[in-house]
C-alpha cells in the first residue's frame, strides 16, 4: 500500500517539475524578420507543418485577408 503512494508521488512531483519547467519559456520558433520575408520561406514553413505561421507572414507579405491567406496555404500545402 505504501509503494502506491510513493510511486503515484514520484509520478506527481515529476509532472509537476515539467510543467514548471515549460512555463515562462519562450517559442522555440524564431520569427522571421519583415525584410527577409519571401514566398521561399512561407513555403518552407508550410513543409515544416508550421501552417499557422506560413498564413500569418503570408498576411503580412500579401497583404491580404486571413481567409484568403488561409486558403492560400491549404493550396500550397498540398504540394508537400
Amino acid at each position: 500500500m505504501n509503494y502506491i503512494f510513493l510511486i503515484v508521488g514520484i509520478i506527481v512531483f515529476l509532472g509537476i517539475i515539467m510543467f514548471v519547467s515549460r512555463v515562462g519559456k519562450p517559442d522555440q520558433k524564431v520569427p522571421i524578420d519583415s525584410k527577409d520575408l519571401t514566398d521561399s520561406n512561407i513555403k518552407d514553413l508550410v513543409k515544416k507543418g508550421e501552417k499557422l505561421l506560413a498564413i500569418k507572414y503570408y498576411r503580412e507579405l500579401h497583404h491580404c485577408g486571413l481567409k484568403d491567406a488561409k486558403d492560400r496555404i491549404d493550396e500550397i500545402s498540398k504540394f508537400f
